[in-house]
Parts: structure tokens; C-alpha cells; sequence
């Protein structure tokens, strides 16, 4: 029995000193880690440092002293071994997934991110939202290899992204927007195959999209916008089918909008303002029915309005503007109940209007009449103003029904509601009207009253054609219907 217990003993005494030195180094070295960060970011000025040693501590300090806990320092969170697992810098210290990046305000961090940082190797939040933070991103921070999200937002960070980014295995958001960051994206990004968030925008990058973005699989946000990134989209982007927005505006993109794009059924936004794209709209755009917004606008696009539009259901939001268009302004767009924002202007559409359109008069812009001519006809050549066409049908599209005068009396209200008046003077209760649709197609027959009146409001909005049998003659024209 006696040499059973002394074989524990000698077991205990063998593992018990590697757990206590195992311990002590995590916070040996997130202590090192936090106090390069408080000293390198003037903490002394921060808006918030309760519980932090004073930089004079700290600076005689360069090792942990005894019966330190970082826990208790603001924006440190720790795991139950006293690891540290976050820092939340940007005024917030929730380090709170749900609560990402809303309403940081900063916490006045002013200076550099030191190389220390990647000392503290059970990081998995690093939350430096809206500070005062320059200069580079050292490469030590791709020792970090349990890092889960990254918030580096709206500080002016400069150079380039360390090609060690790709050591963070497990990454699921980098947010580094709002920067200076410069030079192009490192390929190394591609090996984040768990990222789900990508947020690059208003940075200085530049180059071309590394193919090996496409890699990553499980992304669902790509935010590349106002950058100076040219060159092609990569076929390859249709690889992205989790991806539920895309936005790349203000860049230098060249060559055609890929057809591949028609492979990300799960996306909502698509925001591809202000590049130099040629070519036509791909009619695969057709096959994203969950997207949202579409905004092409501000590049050397050609060719037609693709009709597969019409299977957007769920658009609210489409801007065509400022390019090289042609064609009509298809009726397709009619049919999309969702839409509440339209822009076509300044491209080479023309023509008259077809009635399916009548809708967006009323559609666009939410409960107000909508008959903005800078919006929709402005810079086109079109056969009316978008504006006449909704107030009173002027350029609308019709069929010739047959050989009649044109009416020589006055009809009101355009447009009409419960009733219209056809004012034809002596008019007997044996004068017919007869109402068409815009292909020809007969409606209704009505005799007018004594009053003149002819009720209408059963039919549906759009446009009408009309014949009026009157003195052995037949007057024709067209109504609009509210």
C-alpha cells in the first residue's frame, strides 16, 4: 500500500508543476500583451481604463506581479484558467457577438498596435472599433491562431494586410474598414476557409481580387468598396453560393459583369456602383430571386434591360443609371410589386411606355405619387417625360385600333378613380363608349348618362383606349385609370 501512495505522489509531483507552469505562462503572456497595448496607445488618455495599472506601474513592471488579474481591467474578459479570451476597446466592453460593432464609439486608443499582441495566444475577440489607431497591422497578430472575429474599423491603419492573416484558421469576421490599409489583398486570405465576413471597404487597396477569395466557401458578406481594386470579378466568384452581399463600388473594375454572378442564389444585395464594367447586364441576374438591391449604375454598360428582371419578386431597390443602355423601358419592370426605388436615367433608352409601367407611378417612393423625370427620363429619349406619362398616359404605348377621330371634347379626371366625364355636348343616353386594353382587347361598353358620367372604378389601374360612338361618328383616345 505504502508503494502504491508513493507512486501517486511521485505522479502528482510530476504533472502538477507542468499545469501551474502551463497557467502561469497564459497570463505571463497576456499580461506582456496588455501592457505593450496600454503603453503603446497612451492608456493613460484612454476614455475608460478602470482598473488598469498607471503607465509608470507598468513600465516598472515589465513581468506580471504577483496577485495580478487582468479580468478586472476594463474591456478584458477571461476564461476560466484567467487565459485572456477578449479586448474590447471600441466603448462598448460587451464583448458581445450580438452587439458587434453597433454603437461603438472608441475608447480614444491613440498610437500603434504593438507586436506584444500576439503573445496573448487564447484571443478569440479583438474589438478596436473607432480609435486612434495608425500605422501597421504588425504580423504577429497571425499567432493568434483561436482569433474568431476582428474589429480594427475606422482607425487609420496603413500598409499592407500581413500575408499572416491566413495563419487564423479559425476566423469568422475581419472588419477592417474605415482605414488606410494600401497594396493588394494577400492570397493568404483564402485559407480562412470559416470566414463568413470579409469587410475591407474605404481603404486604399489595390490590384486585382485573388482568386483564392473564392476559396472560402462559408462567406456570406464580401465588402470591397472604395478601394482602387481593378481588373476582372473572377469567374470563380459563382463559387460563393453562401454570399448574401456583395458590394465592390467605387473601385476599377473592367470587363464584363460575370454570368457566374447568376450562381449566388442566396444574395440579397449586389452593388457593383461606379466601376467601368462594359458589356451587357447578364441574364443570369434573372436566376437571384432573394435579392433585394441591384445597383449597377455609373459604368460603360450596354445593350438591353434584360426582361429575366421580372423575376427579381423581391426587389426594392434598382439603379441602372449613367450608362450606355438602349432599348425600351420594359414593361417587365411593371410586374415588380416590391420595387420602391428606381433610377434608368442618363442612358440611351427610348420609346414610348408600355401600360404594364402605370403601377410604378403610384409604387415608387412609397404612399406619394411618383412622376420624377430625374429619376426615370432624364438623359433618355424617351417619346414623353416620365412625369406626363403618369399624370395624364402621354407616351404611352398603343394599338391602332381603327380608323377614328380623335376626340374633340373634353374627358376628365386623368387620372380617373370612381367615375369619368366624357363632356360631349348634346350627348343622348344612346351614346356608347366602349373601353379597350392596350392590345386591342375589349373591356366594358357603357352608355353614357345624363350626366355624362361613366363609372370606371371597377376596372383595374393602367391605360385605356376608348371609342365613342357619337353622331354617326367614332372618336377614339385614352385614359388613365388610378
Amino acid at each position: 500500500m505504502k508503494t502504491k501512495f508513493n507512486i501517486c505522489i511521485l505522479i502528482f509531483s510530476l504533472i502538477l508543476p507542468n499545469s501551474i507552469h502551463a497557467f502561469s505562462n497564459c497570463q505571463e503572456d497576456d499580461y506582456t500583451g496588455l501592457r505593450a497595448l496600454y503603453l503603446s496607445t497612451n492608456g493613460g488618455n484612454w476614455d475608460d481604463n478602470t482598473g488598469w495599472p498607471t503607465a509608470s506601474t507598468l513600465i516598472a513592471n515589465p513581468t506580471m506581479p504577483t496577485g495580478t488579474d487582468v479580468s478586472t481591467w476594463f474591456g478584458i474578459t477571461t476564461d476560466a484558467n484567467g487565459c485572456v479570451i477578449c479586448i474590447d476597446m471600441d466603448g462598448l466592453s460587451n464583448c458581445n457577438e450580438d452587439l458587434f460593432g453597433s454603437g461603438a464609439n472608441g475608447n480614444d486608443l491613440t498610437g500603434t498596435i504593438p507586436p506584444q499582441i500576439g503573445n496573448i495566444s487564447n484571443l478569440a475577440h479583438l474589438y478596436l472599433h473607432n480609435n486612434n489607431l495608425y500605422g501597421s497591422l504588425p504580423p504577429e497578430i497571425g499567432n493568434l491562431s483561436n482569433l474568431e472575429r476582428v474589429d480594427l474599423n475606422s482607425n487609420q491603419l496603413s500598409g499592407s494586410l500581413p500575408p499572416e492573416i491566413g495563419n487564423l484558421s479559425n476566423l469568422t469576421y475581419w472588419y477592417v474598414a474605415g482605414n488606410q490599409f494600401s497594396g493588394t489583398i494577400p492570397p493568404e486570405i483564402g485559407n480562412l476557409t470559416n470566414l463568413t465576413g470579409l469587410y475591407l471597404s474605404n481603404n486604399q487597396f489595390s490590384g486585382t481580387i485573388p482568386v483564392e477569395i473564392t476559396n472560402i466557401t462559408s462567406l456570406t458578406h464580401l465588402y470591397l468598396g472604395d478601394n482602387e481594386i481593378g481588373g476582372n470579378i473572377p469567374p470563380e466568384i459563382g463559387n460563393l453560393i453562401n454570399l448574401r452581399v456583395l458590394r465592390l463600388p467605387n473601385n476599377q473594375f473592367t470587363g464584363a459583369i460575370p454570368v457566374e454572378i447568376g450562381n449566388l442564389d442566396s444574395l440579397g444585395l449586389l452593388i457593383l456602383r461606379g466601376n467601368q464594367f462594359t458589356g451587357t447586364i447578364p441574364v443570369e441576374v434573372g436566376n437571384l430571386d432573394k435579392l433585394i438591391s441591384l445597383d449597377v449604375s455609373y459604368n460603360n454598360i450596354t445593350g438591353s434591360i434584360p426582361p429575366e428582371i421580372e423575376n427579381l419578386s423581391n426587389l426594392n431597390y434598382l439603379d441602372l443609371s449613367d450608362n450606355n443602355i438602349t432599348g425600351t423601358f420594359i414593361p417587365e419592370i411593371g410586374s415588380l410589386s416590391s420595387l420602391q426605388y428606381l433610377k434608368i436615367k442618363n442612358n440611351q433608352l427610348s420609346g414610348c411606355y408600355n401600360a404594364n409601367l402605370t403601377p410604378l407611378c403610384w409604387q415608387l417612393g412609397g404612399t406619394a405619387f411618383y412622376s420624377n423625370n430625374q429619376s426615370i427620363s432624364d438623359g433618355n429619349n424617351f417619346d414623353e417625360p416620365w412625369e406626363d406619362f403618369c399624370y395624364g398616359g402621354a407616351g404611352t404605348c398603343t394599338v391602332d385600333i381603327d380608323h377614328t377621330e380623335q376626340s374633340i371634347f373634353d374627358v376628365y379626371p386623368i387620372p380617373a378613380e370612381d367615375f369619368i366625364v366624357f363632356d360631349v355636348p348634346h350627348a343622348s343616353e344612346t351614346t356608347q363608349v366602349i373601353f379597350y386594353d392596350v392590345n386591342g382587347r375589349t373591356i366594358s361598353k357603357e352608355l353614357l348618362t345624363a350626366d355624362k358620367k361613366i363609372a370606371v372604378g371597377h376596372l383595374s389601374s393602367g391605360v385605356y383606349m376608348y371609342r365613342l360612338f357619337y353622331k354617326e361618328k367614332v372618336y377614339s383616345g385614352k385614359i388613365m385609370i388610378k
